[in-house]
């Protein structure tokens, strides 16, 4: 199993639009192969007109990560950027689980 975590830090003006728009951007990425489930959180902030939440998506494994990154990453990603501009940021990391 592979955790994908994205952190997103989003301005508070388009705050409640993006999270309509992430609802169905999560909806899609739960259609790649591997991706089974995810789960969101909110993240403590001091920034006052910055909102975070970081998604946890899991993955059945690295390959089928890897087969969303070849395939998928770029379009997934655009669609925000064209909707929220630079009115959101996002980083990534993956996560493994040590045996």
């Amino acid at each position: 199993m592979i955790v994908y975590e994205v952190n997103l830090s989003v301005n508070g003006s388009i705050y409640d639009e993006y999270r309509k728009w992430l609802k169905n951007h999560i909806e899609k990425m739960l259609t790649f192969k591997g991706f089974y489930k995810y789960k969101m959180y909110t993240v403590s902030s001091d920034c006052l007109n910055q909102k975070e939440i970081c998604i946890h998506y899991y993955i059945e494994s690295l390959e089928d990560l890897e087969y969303y990154f070849d395939n998928y990453a770029e379009k997934m990603r655009l669609e925000g950027i064209e909707l929220f501009k630079n009115n959101f940021s996002a980083s990534r990391r993956i996560l493994s689980v040590l045996k």
